[in-house]
């Protein structure tokens, strides 16, 4: 873009970083979140904030990332020599929007739990293992059981717990639970966790932050410099450090995220602003600054990239964004089959018809061989 042109409206113009996010993200509209702050207010109405809980799955990286050196004028590539990998450690986080935290818990990638990987992590710190590292339905209902409902039951009144709706994440006995301990399970508008999960937009990032850092440190040591990866004995002691490190904020970056969510206070504004193709009602830019014709070629390309089509083998489950699930309601969700369910068994009809079509042009082929071979070969007389 112009230098001119940028002095010219620098009072309206100025040069960002911009973030990537999915096609899927992007596809995100006004109409979708409207409809979910609607039911999330009758969900929270008069509920205190120590009440209202957040929660969601991240991971820990083994990569520190780069950063800047001291070096000699000149050189293209600098390099630092350290180990890393695309190895990653889960966690399932949880707090509330008094900024309250509940202790991490810790889903490796293995097939058995030794005790020296429990060792020496944050207090009252619980760990488990999954074949993929990820949490699946057995650990987040491990996790829910051991972390969130201690936490919860002896809280009188009505509570709620707001998370994103994969299937993973819910299951018959964790809603099961909730209504037995008057606990409404509510769930995000899907693919929108970057605009409205509080834990998201307010909180992992100083985390990571502060993880880098502990890492880069760790990498220095002679451990980190022989091994190509965290030992998973040592990973507890690391997150323990980090655990200590973001303390301190951690109450204010709680709080942050539901208020930017617009989760606690409920309202729904913060969230719209954020929402590209949001109408200001009080625009600051200058009309004459930007041509329309420029902002409809803007509006018609974004549009072209977030239309194309999508697909995905990860299912989600079919319920209201901001509003409870009852266990009566998930059994039915569950009970109905997927898209991509039907979808494969339609192809598995096609190939066995395939299959039993070409058996029967084989059978046809060697039944005509055997007829020429029998005209070929002469009687005897």
């Amino acid at each position: 873009m112009g230098s001119t042109f940028l002095k010219r409206h620098k009072s309206e113009l100025s040069h960002r970083f911009c973030s990537n996010i999915k096609r899927v993200r992007a596809a995100v509209n006004e109409e979708a979140i409207k409809n979910y702050f609607n039911h999330l207010k009758m969900e929270i109405e008069n509920i205190p904030p120590h009440l209202i809980y957040n929660y969601d799955e991240t991971n820990l990286v083994d990569d520190p990332g780069k950063k800047k050196v001291l070096t000699k004028r000149g050189t293209k590539y600098p390099e630092a020599i350290k180990n890393s990998t695309k190895a990653a450690f889960s966690l399932m986080m949880c707090g509330n929007a008094a900024g309250q935290l509940l202790p991490p818990y810790v889903n490796y990638k293995a097939e058995h739990l030794w005790d020296t990987w429990t060792e020496g992590g944050p207090s009252n710190t619980r760990y488990n293992r999954s074949k993929s590292g990820w949490f699946d339905a057995n650990s987040f209902e491990d996790w829910f059981f051991t972390t969130v409902i201690p936490a919860l039951r002896r809280e009188e009144g009505k509570k709620v717990i707001i998370g994103d709706n994969l299937s993973s994440h819910l299951s018959y006995k964790v809603v099961k639970a909730c209504e037995d301990h008057n606990i409404a399970f509510v769930a995000l508008p899907p693919n929108s966790t970057h605009l409205t999960q509080p834990l998201d937009v307010a909180y992992f990032r100083p985390l990571k932050v502060h993880w880098r850092k502990i890492l880069d440190e760790w990498k220095s040591t002679r451990e980190g410099q022989v091994l190509p990866t965290i030992p998973k004995q040592t990973f507890p002691s690391l997150l323990n450090q980090l655990w200590e490190k973001i303390a301190p904020k951690t109450e204010d970056n709680l709080k942050a995220g539901f208020l930017k969510t617009g989760i606690f206070p409920t309202n729904e504004q913060p969230v719209l602003e954020r929402l590209p193709t949001f109408k200001h009602p009080e625009p600051t830019l200058d009309p004459e600054a930007v041509g329309e014709s420029f902002i409809q070629f803007l509006e018609n390309k974004r549009q072209a990239v977030v239309c194309q089509g999508k697909g995905g083998r990860k299912r989600k489950l079919n319920v209201d964004p901001g509003k409870s699930v009852s266990s009566e309601e998930l059994k039915r969700v569950l009970s109905e089959p997927s898209t991509s369910t039907r979808n494969k068994n339609g192809r598995k009809k096609k190939n066995r018809r395939r299959k039993q079509i070409r058996k029967l042009k084989q059978i046809q082929k060697k039944t005509r061989q055997r007829k020429l071979l029998t005209i070929q070969i002469p009687m005897a007389r």
